[in-house]
């Protein structure tokens, strides 16, 4: 640019000589010049002019070559920006986007909001060339009856009955199907029955669950239910504190102690000891009058002890291999031996030989 600038000045400054010398000649023609001088002076102006006819062309040569070079090099910087660019978009789409859960058709208004905001996030993410293919993407995560239901519409579209373009269209069409009626009516009789009576965490837990279905409560009336709920012990100490809005009373909740609900859970789950058991075991004297406990404690507390049939049996056990349970005998005493009524002999009534003889003789005296 500095050569030009150059070059353009150089051609100033020529024209300007060229000027002057055609003034020279004009006052040369009015006053009589000698005809040698004449000569030189003609000679000389024909060489400027061819030297400035030659300087002009170079200039412009000069300057055709730093157009092209000019345009040369924005078109390499627009490639190269649009190569960045198609670069960075490339490592965009590299990064795996999650993809959202489908909609199994559950008549809950939580699990059908929470779809519809999964499927605008996930829109925002992939960023779909049209509203079909919106529609055609978020049918695509429909299973069980929303899976039917838009079978049905599909149908009915293909007919002409109706028409499903753009995504609002769909999101109308899924909320007057599946989203339940009377949802915010129904919390708010759960908030008017919600009352802390185990853990204060559970219920700041149920207390938010049930305010995201009641949107135009004022924050005023929050806080009321809110503290009408609590125990009075800790409504009294939230009062105290003076919380003004929502968050901060349940905040201050959670930071709470509930000690009658850790003293009930203590006692629930307070295991057994030693002490507890033998507490409520009082030593006796052994069935088997004087056989060694097999089990013994050295605190004087509870004797097992083993009574000698008992031995008697595992010995028999040991020596046979068959074990043969014994009728229940709860006071320990010995079974008596077997004896009919009729023959005293080691067996029953109904088994005794004499029997028949006994109905004969019946028969015969009758």
């Amino acid at each position: 640019m500095i050569e030009v600038e150059s070059l353009k000045d150089r051609v100033v400054a020529l024209e300007k000589c060229k000027a002057r010398g055609s003034g020279r000649e004009r006052d040369e023609e009015e006053t009589p010049v000698p005809n040698e001088q004449m000569g030189a002076m003609s000679d000389a102006l024909d060489t400027l002019q061819v030297t400035v006819d030659n300087m002009a062309e170079d200039v412009r040569a000069t300057i055709d070559a730093f157009r092209n070079e000019l345009v040369e090099m924005s078109t390499k910087l627009n490639l190269t920006i649009r190569a960045m660019g198609n670069q960075l978009v490339t490592d965009y789409r590299k990064v795996k986007i999650p993809e959202p859960q489908a909609f199994g058709g559950a008549r809950d208004a939580k699990e059908l909001e929470n779809y519809l905001f999964d499927m605008e996030q996930y829109f925002r993410a992939v960023k779909p060339d049209s509203e079909e293919v919106k529609v055609n993407m978020a049918t695509m995560y429909l299973s069980g009856d929303p899976k039917l239901w838009w079978r049905t519409k599909y149908n009915d579209i293909q007919r002409g009955v109706c028409t499903i373009d753009t995504w609002e269209d769909h999101k109308k069409e899924l909320k007057a199907q599946f989203f339940p009626e009377n949802v915010e009516y129904i919390a708010r009789r759960q908030l008017r029955e919600l009352k802390h009576t185990n853990n204060i965490r559970d219920f700041v837990n149920k207390f938010s669950m049930l305010m995201l279905d009641i949107s135009d409560m004022s924050e005023k009336d929050q806080l009321f239910y809110f503290l009408e709920g609590l125990k009075p012990w800790a409504r009294t100490e939230l009062q105290r504190q003076r919380v003004q809005d929502l968050a901060s009373a349940q905040a201050v909740a959670e930071r709470l102690t509930d000690y009658t609900f850790e003293e009930n859970s203590s006692k629930k789950t307070q295991p057994f000891s030693n002490a507890n058991i033998n507490r409520n075991v009082r030593p006796g004297p052994s069935r088997s009058g004087g056989a060694e406990s097999k089990f013994s404690n050295s605190g004087g507390g509870d004797r097992r002890t083993v009574n000698a049939r008992d031995t008697a049996t595992s010995k028999l056990v040991a020596s046979t291999g068959v074990f043969t349970p014994r009728p229940f005998n709860p006071l320990g005493y010995a079974p008596k031996p077997l004896a009919c009524l009729l023959c005293r002999g080691p067996h029953k009534v109904n088994e005794c030989p004499h029997k028949t003889a006994l109905s004969a003789l019946q028969a015969h005296i009758q």
